[in-house]
């Protein structure tokens, strides 16, 4: 009886204390939320002062970037939602990472679960610089100096960066073909949309304008 007791006890305090830890979490994440449109304000006042007396053609293009990545951070004024944002994130990087660390075992490659996880991370800052189509090249570099520090020989993580590379490249661009044809898209409709055209790339029609006796007149 006493130990049930007991481990009621301890199950009700510990729940008590798991619920004053997530509403602690919710009031700082919406003090973080307050504080991320604060930033922004400044951020877009600051750029577009920048940009008017710099590059006033990249005025626009900024504006849209930092709107979006404050839309991205909109998920803060929900913190269950940004739990679950949170959750298959993890997921993602633990599933990718289990797919580096089972390229290594085929390679053989004695690496631990947390040097993929590692390399994964360095290949993810890495291909964020500008690069070639694909990121060919640099996946190959940093995944070779990622592994060199794990005392891997350059030529076995080479032959590990470039197999899983082309390996998981093929399957996605195909697919990627394949529904691009199926929509009935062309690269011409690429050009047209990034330029701007108000045509619907999906084989819409073009919003009319004034006719021509109107421009005419």
């Amino acid at each position: 009886m006493l130990e049930a007791f007991l481990s009621r006890l301890n199950f009700a305090t510990a729940f008590q204390n798991l619920r004053r830890h997530f509403l602690a979490l919710v009031k700082q994440l919406r003090r973080l939320h307050v504080f991320e449109l604060q930033l922004f304000c400044q951020w877009q006042s600051l750029f577009e002062l920048f940009s008017r007396r710099v590059a006033p053609r990249l005025e626009r293009r900024g504006v849209e970037a930092l709107s979006s990545f404050a839309s991205g951070l909109g998920v803060l004024r929900h913190p269950a939602r940004f739990l679950e944002v949170l959750f298959w994130a993890v997921v993602h990087w633990l599933m990718n990472g289990l797919a580096f660390w089972l390229a290594f075992k085929a390679v053989g490659i004695g690496a631990p679960f947390s040097a993929a996880l590692l390399v994964q991370g360095l290949i993810a800052i890495g291909v964020s610089v500008p690069s070639a189509p694909g990121f060919f090249g640099v996946f190959e570099y940093v995944g070779q100096q990622g592994l060199g520090l794990y005392g891997v020989d350059a030529a076995r993580a080479t032959s590990w960066a470039v197999g899983f590379h082309v390996l998981t490249y093929i399957p996605i661009t195909l697919i990627g073909i394949y529904y691009f044809a199926r929509l009935g898209l062309h690269f011409r409709d690429l050009s047209r949309a990034e330029k701007g055209d108000t045509a619907d790339v999906t084989g819409g029609e073009q919003t009319p304008g004034p006719a021509a006796g109107e421009r005419a007149g």
